[in-house]
């Protein structure tokens, strides 16, 4: 006797990316972070046309989105992140934000996380913005950013 066959569904689109290139940030600079270590692409979404930057969403649906930065330790300022969408001009819409005090330290460092849902269209080009304002320069020490299909 046959068992039935079972198709094998093929995974939700998923990616996560990371980056441990120290980038040195002027006091209120603010930059497209690039990602050249990928943890999982589950469907191709990183590099888009070899920018390191961004990735591209496959499919039309909802999205959790997420981000992680780590400062080098100066509790001088402000820290900034958002996930930003890059393919709609040059205003680049937030899809979620981050605004932080640093932690008043020397020694531990100001790790700060931003997190959204969002629906966005199929093709839709996603990248992450850090910036810092510690009357300075800083050293932006790792980013993380990940994107996970949820629903249609």
């Amino acid at each position: 006797m046959n068992s039935p066959r079972v198709e094998q569904a093929s995974p939700l689109p998923a990616v996560r990316v990371e980056d441990d290139t120290q980038v040195r940030l002027s006091s209120a600079e603010f930059v497209l972070v690039e990602f050249d270590d990928p943890v999982f692409d589950t469907a191709r979404m990183h590099p888009v046309n070899g920018k390191k930057d961004r990735i591209r969403l496959p499919v039309s649906g909802t999205y959790v989105l997420t981000g992680e930065v780590e400062w080098e330790p100066n509790g001088d300022g402000y820290r900034t992140v958002q996930i930003v969408v890059l393919d709609r001009g040059d205003n680049y819409p937030s899809l979620g934000k981050s605004l932080v005090e640093p932690r008043a330290s020397t020694v531990q460092p100001t790790v700060q996380q931003v997190v959204a849902i969002a629906r966005l269209d199929e093709g839709a080009i996603i990248g992450l913005i850090a910036g810092q304002g510690s009357g300075g320069d800083l050293e932006l020490v790792r980013a993380t950013l990940a994107a996970a299909f949820i629903s249609p």
